[in-house]
């Protein structure tokens, strides 16, 4: 995963990654509980850098911190999707700053 978000002439990545998250789940079930923990500390650490941008007046919004922190995290699985099939020489991590951006942009003053 590594070479795959540092270097965008990685082509040999493919659904495989896939295929061997859902297998994990399958067989071992603490797999989804691991995940959802990680998600959470994602969310909470998310929610923190959101309230201090909104404090001290980088960014305004009527959403709440959480949903704005979701935002930010549920976008990484569309991009990664998107990248995983797309045409153009592009590294996953221009995908995502740019989708970041974007956000970002919409909540600046």
């Amino acid at each position: 995963m590594r070479n795959l978000v540092a270097d965008s002439s990685n082509n040999a990545f493919n659904f495989n990654f896939f295929l061997i998250l859902f297998e994990a789940a399958s067989r071992f079930p603490e797999f989804l509980k691991l995940e959802l923990k990680l998600h959470k500390k994602d969310i909470k650490a998310w929610k923190s850098i959101i309230s201090v941008a909104q404090k001290k007046g980088e960014i305004k919004t009527v959403s709440s911190d959480e949903e704005i922190a979701n935002l930010f995290l549920y976008c990484t699985d569309g991009v990664f999707l998107r990248f995983i099939n797309n045409d153009k020489p592009k590294a996953f991590k221009d995908f995502l700053l740019n989708t970041y951006d974007t956000i970002y942009k919409n909540l600046k003053i």
